[in-house]
């Protein structure tokens, strides 16, 4: 089992101002690209317990491109100082109206390999290195797992509701997950995970195991975004609770990978980077979560070792 933290390398002062954000992080409004900020983030993800960090990142014609590309950068020197991995979600942003983002994505894709960032990438169920493509159309998702084959494709995307073959429930974009779900008499759930879909984020406090990838939240609410429609729900932190209760249930699916969403996506409420309303709560939190089941894990494997010994 492996541990992934998102993270967003994207804070300036410019873009901490698009919205009042409801934690402050204990460092105060930082700049991403701070040596210092970094390397702080950096020890405190390892101590954790995570094995891996999951960096967003944006097209190479966003306005804080540029920024973010430096952050990555000082970034990937500390986690290979630590002996960390680390995975990019390449996110492509709104859908045009042409219907497709597939180039923005693919020059993503070899704006990292051309750094070289991709050398020491996270590896995934199958052993190859794991990219995640946030919210890919089918179309898009099948041109990357056909032209970048080399990798373990993962596409996070939010459902309100995984397993109702509805089109009132599914997302427009992913209306054709709906017919085949009727077709094969299966679930939209079902549809989406033979295509290497996983959950972003889930609201459950029995959050589902997505061909071994499980996701989960201390929280969530993006309401000062704005958005129309508003369509993802508000789950409340519950002081720990919710976090607590979503790991727990998410390492007795035994899945291969747990990502937690986020250490700093401020903007809709899922960090859980230390704060001035929160300290190190949620820090201290993971740590004994990610602890716990890496104790279970070696007890397992222990009395499987045991059984084998006495069978021989």
């Amino acid at each position: 089992m492996k541990f992934g933290v998102y993270f967003y390398p994207w804070y300036h002062q410019k873009k901490w101002d698009e919205a009042p954000v409801p934690y402050r992080p204990l460092k105060g409004l930082y700049d991403s690209r701070d040596p210092e900020i970094l390397t702080w983030q950096m020890d405190l993800i390892r101590w954790c317990g995570f094995d891996y960090v999951l960096i967003e990142f944006v097209p190479l014609k966003d306005w804080n491109f540029e920024h973010c590309a430096m952050c990555i950068q000082e970034a990937l020197s500390c986690l290979h100082n630590r002996n960390m991995k680390w995975a990019f979600m390449v996110d492509a942003g709104v859908i045009p109206s042409s219907g497709s983002r597939i180039h923005d994505i693919e020059a993503m894709i070899r704006y990292i390999e051309n750094r070289r960032w991709a050398d020491a990438l996270a590896r995934g169920k199958s052993g190859k290195p794991l990219w995640f493509a946030f919210s890919a159309l089918p179309h898009e998702a099948a041109c990357l797992e056909r032209d970048f084959n080399a990798y373990e494709w993962r596409f996070p995307v939010w459902v309100p509701h995984w397993d109702k073959a509805d089109e009132q429930l599914a997302l427009p974009a992913f209306r054709d997950f709906v017919a085949e779900a009727r077709a094969n008499n299966v679930t939209v759930f079902d549809s989406l995970v033979r295509r290497h879909y996983i959950a972003f984020w889930q609201s459950s406090h029995t959050p589902r195991n997505f061909d071994g990838f499980c996701s989960v939240i201390p929280g969530y609410s993006d309401s000062l975004l704005k958005r129309d429609p508003q369509l993802a729900p508000e789950v409340d932190r519950q002081n720990g609770v919710t976090l607590t209760r979503q790991f727990q249930a998410a390492v007795k699916t035994q899945p291969d990978h747990i990502l937690v969403y986020s250490w700093n996506e401020y903007f809709e409420g899922t960090s859980i980077e230390p704060t001035l309303e929160y300290d190190m709560t949620y820090a201290q939190i993971i740590r004994g979560l990610i602890g716990e089941a890496r104790q279970q894990q070696n007890e397992c494997e222990t009395q499987t070792h045991l059984g084998d010994s006495n069978a021989e």
